[in-house]
């Protein structure tokens, strides 16, 4: 195999997809998927959106590279606003790059439309690199069997240098695709550059004077979410998901799963710092406290030692055996 041969493992391409509630995420992510290591994603129409959270897929090899594919919750989804999508993006991209973006937008709508425009701003303003970051971020024309001639015509020219407006010669990667064909997007994806993006959270002053005017309303507040405590693929059960990246959480086998000590009165996991300070803290004083009794002057080392013997027995202390107890 390859690695027999020693050559380097290349770690999987990891691809974010991002785009407008019912634009086609999910349905695109199934049909690469790759069914025998991937779940199916949930896909269909639904008045308050499909997807809630970043979850990735593992999709099928391209040029020879494994890819992961993130599906994002869709732009306007009425229990995920913009902040909340915004606070997913930083807590699962935080520490960690992605190969490249697909961005969706349906061919039949012809229009750039409010996914896109945010997907715009994420990359001038939160996604790190200059202009060349721009030959990462490919625009999917999902739904191409529904559309017409007009419609393919408007998204080569005018959809497209829309979005890629500030990408060098206002252009950019693109593919249609549609139920059946998704040739285009892959051979796209195979030629995405060897970089990757690191994102971080766009700047107030970016949010106020570019963003509040697409979504609205006075303020625009990014939630702090917590790190995700794993990140395991979407995968079967029996799948090792440390071929992709990352770890499970470990299972212990009963025979060797930790233990409470009986001899502690208290579990370890409900002693808090604070409690295992003051502990050492009173540990130390005793110990000074006892080196103290022990540093005593040996006079009265000596009349305390003497003190505490029998009635019967003697005392050598002067260098001589003297009866203790003298009969008149």
């Amino acid at each position: 195999g390859r690695e027999a041969k020693g050559e380097a493992v290349r770690a999987p391409m990891r691809l974010l997809v991002v785009g407008e509630v019912g634009d086609g995420k999910s349905t695109l992510i199934n049909a690469l998927r790759d069914e025998e290591r991937s779940s199916c994603a949930e896909a269909g129409k639904a008045a308050r959106g499909v997807t809630k959270q970043v979850r990735e897929y593992v999709g099928t090899p391209v040029g020879g590279r494994e890819v992961l594919y993130l599906d994002t919750p869709g732009i306007g989804d009425v229990d995920v606003p913009l902040q909340k999508l915004f606070a997913l993006f930083e807590q699962r991209l935080a520490g960690a790059e992605v190969d490249g973006v697909l961005v969706t937008t349906p061919v039949s709508d012809a229009r750039v439309k409010l996914g896109a425009q945010v997907v715009k701003f994420l990359v001038e303003n939160g996604f790190v690199g200059g202009a060349e970051k721009w030959a990462s971020i490919v625009l999917v024309g999902t739904k191409n069997d529904k559309a017409d001639e007009e419609d393919r015509h408007c998204f080569r020219s005018q959809v497209v240098p829309e979005l890629f407006s500030a990408a060098q010669g206002a252009t950019g990667s693109y593919a249609l695709v549609g139920r059946d064909d998704y040739s285009q997007l892959i051979d796209r994806i195979a030629r995405l550059p060897s970089g990757t993006l690191s994102y971080r959270r766009p700047s107030s002053r970016a949010i106020q004077a570019e963003l509040l005017p697409l979504v609205g309303g006075d303020d625009f507040i990014i939630e702090e979410l917590p790190p995700p405590t794993t990140r395991q693929p979407s995968v079967p059960a029996g799948q090792d998901p440390r071929r992709w990246g990352f770890l499970p959480p470990p299972q212990w086998p009963t025979w060797a799963a930790p233990r409470q000590p009986a001899w502690l009165p208290t579990p370890l996991a409900s002693v808090t710092p604070e409690e295992r300070r003051t502990a050492r803290a009173e540990r130390s004083a005793s110990h000074r406290a006892a080196v103290r009794r022990e540093s005593v002057s040996p006079s009265s080392s000596s009349a305390a030692a003497s003190s505490s013997l029998p009635s019967s027995a003697t005392s050598a202390w002067s260098g001589r055996v003297v009866p203790t107890n003298k009969q008149e």
